[in-house]
């Protein structure tokens, strides 16, 4: 049997008109999918459903009761999975089935009575102190990883947002500098940095260009 989402085309009756008339399982997955900006997400969500489509050999998601989650559920635990990706792929079943309901495509939401496992946090295991920060910024002497330590610690920026910085999104103010970001979904935002971390940026500079990245590739 086909577990493609591609040709899931069983069509069903709708509480409301808020779906195209004839409209089919793999469309209100499409627009499902595309509600969601990150393509990551898109990906990760699409092969959850896969899996879930492949264990209820292809049911229709009108078709699909708590049952079938509890039972998806299993069939996870089996396979080995942790907490964290049962969970995560649960969640992905959840979001699209209220969605079905909301939009109209189905009238009952079998996935709102669904728990999802309870997942161990280990976020204080992850946390450095400010004194092992500290220890760090004084042993690196290499001034480009310096700077990328203090910024990363001074603006609390995700690895991708630091790597996609450009000089021109690097601007003094009265109190030091601070750096415009594009975080997920292309939001922008200013984030106000130290003087000292503004003046350890601008020693890499030298000739750059506006456009120029602030943290050169090693590879270039």
């Amino acid at each position: 049997m086909n577990h493609s989402l591609a040709v899931r085309t069983e069509t069903t009756r709708r509480a409301n008109p808020t779906l195209p008339e004839g409209a089919t399982d793999a469309l209100v997955i499409d627009l499902w999918l595309r509600s969601h900006r990150s393509p990551k997400t898109r990906a990760a969500y699409k092969a959850d459903l896969v899996d879930l489509f492949a264990f209820t050999e292809d049911k229709p998601l009108q078709g699909l009761s708590l049952l079938d989650l509890l039972d998806f559920e299993t069939h996870l635990e089996d396979l080995g999975l942790r907490p964290s990706s049962i969970a995560r792929k649960l969640s992905a079943v959840k979001s699209l089935l209220t969605f079905c309901q909301k939009s109209g495509y189905t009238t009952v939401n079998v996935g709102a009575a669904l728990k999802l496992p309870a997942v161990e946090t280990r976020l204080a295991e992850r946390i450095t102190s400010e004194a092992q920060v500290q220890k760090l910024l004084a042993l690196e002497t290499d001034p480009r990883n310096h700077s990328i330590l203090r910024l990363l610690y001074n603006a609390g920026l995700r690895v991708s947002e630091l790597c996609a910085l450009i000089w021109n999104d690097v601007q003094e103010n009265p109190n030091g500098g601070q750096v415009r970001v594009f975080g997920k979904g292309g939001k922008e935002r200013y984030i106000v940095i130290s003087r000292e971390t503004y003046e350890k940026m601008q020693t890499l500079r030298h000739n750059s260009l506006n456009e120029a990245p602030v943290f050169q590739s090693r590879k270039m």
